[in-house]
């Protein structure tokens, strides 16, 4: 038993010891490896998760989905659409993962990039190819990320034309009166004060009306395109790692060093 505790003590050393000679670069692109691995064993049930969620959101029609929301859409109760305002949650969710893992793709095919020499340089080129799709996946996704913040800003200005409006008003009261004591007059005044909140609901243009359920409906299939892209980039990035991960790994074929050239 002694031995093999001595045996356990050795080889973890002699582990320690490698790992702290091994090439930054190299820890950080097997790194790299790994985590390219996982999304790789991950996406068929990720395209599966949103296709599902795609189907399900698309089983009504942008006519019928707007009709319901303008149907629950009361001027004296302003409140939030939950159903949009969980579908945009979701779908941003999934593009800031999206967008993270993507990079993560883009910095392992740059972590394998060799050293500048003449000649051989097709794996390199495909590399180069390869980052260059993957970037503009990414970009897209982020543009459409970025776009999404603005649901609430747009829908808050469409409440205030149609939102009851509350006033308050101060009245004030004055009265005098006079008591005698001790053979002399005293004048006493006072003054209430009562505040009174009024309310005003003006009956609100139907455009008015049907512009929020309008913005609900778009953005809910915002939802649907900004879900597809995100299953769309992640299948066709992907698929280029997969198909060619010999190449983005190994560019100048077995037995070569692949590390940066940056």
């Amino acid at each position: 038993q002694n031995s093999a505790i001595s045996l356990r003590r050795r080889l973890s050393i002699e582990s320690s010891t490698k790992c702290e000679r091994m090439d930054p670069f190299e820890v950080w692109a097997s790194a790299a490896r790994d985590e390219v691995g996982e999304m790789i064993a991950r996406l068929p049930a990720e395209v599966e998760e949103v296709s599902q969620k795609v189907g399900a959101l698309t089983e009504v029609g942008l006519a019928d989905v707007e009709a319901k929301f303008l149907a629950s859409t009361d001027p004296g109760s302003p409140e939030t659409n939950k159903t949009v305002v969980g579908l945009v949650s979701y779908a941003r969710e999934a593009m800031a993962r999206c967008v993270r893992e993507l990079r993560a793709i883009e910095r392992y095919i740059s972590l394998h990039v060799p050293a500048a020499e003449d000649g051989n340089n097709f794996g390199v080129a495909v590399q180069l190819e390869t980052v260059k799709v993957v970037g503009e996946r990414r970009a897209k996704i982020k543009e459409l990320l970025d776009k999404f913040v603005e649901y609430h800003k747009d829908r808050a200005g469409l409440w205030k034309e149609v939102a009851v409006k509350s006033s308050t008003e101060e009245l004030s009261s004055r009265s005098s009166s006079s008591e005698a004591e001790g053979g002399k007059t005293t004048d006493k005044n006072t003054t209430k004060t009562q505040s009174e909140t009024k309310k005003t609901a003006p009956t609100p243009l139907p455009d008015a009306l049907a512009s929020i359920a309008a913005l609900d409906a778009h953005w809910y299939f915002q939802v649907v395109f900004a879900l597809e892209a995100v299953r769309d980039a992640k299948i066709a990035c992907i698929a280029a790692v997969t198909k060619n991960r010999a190449k983005l790994e190994r560019p100048k074929g077995e037995g070569a060093g692949g590390m940066n050239m940056f």
